[in-house]
């Protein structure tokens, strides 16, 4: 519920500072025929960026829309980074990221190895 209240009030602005633009292309696409489903997406690259944040944030300045939730072509999630993400996650000799999602009404958990 936090985010689909953060959502009403800051849409827009909350979007641009979190979601990489193909994100945003696809939340928005979502907002329009399921505003629940798009706050369950939403909540759901906000807990992997928050992951990937915490361990990339300690060697560079990274922005949430550096880096990217994107979908292999099995359907399983992936991560994609660029910009000053990317060039963190070089720095920590980071090569390879595993990304885990689960989503059950109102609460979602990632887990990134």
């Amino acid at each position: 519920p936090r985010i689909a209240r953060l959502l009403q009030v800051f849409r827009k602005k909350f979007v641009a500072r979190a979601l990489h633009p193909s994100e945003a292309a696809h939340f928005n696409e979502l907002v329009s025929k399921d505003q629940g489903r798009a706050a369950q997406f939403f909540a759901s690259r906000w807990a992997v960026k928050e992951a990937v944040y915490k361990v990339l944030s300690r060697h560079a300045r990274v922005p949430f829309p550096s880096i990217e939730v994107a979908k292999l072509s099995t359907g399983a999630p992936t991560i994609v980074l660029h910009g000053t993400a990317l060039e963190a996650a070089d720095q920590l000799g980071i090569g390879a990221t595993h990304v885990s999602l689960s989503h059950d009404a109102d609460y979602t958990t990632a887990m990134v190895v």
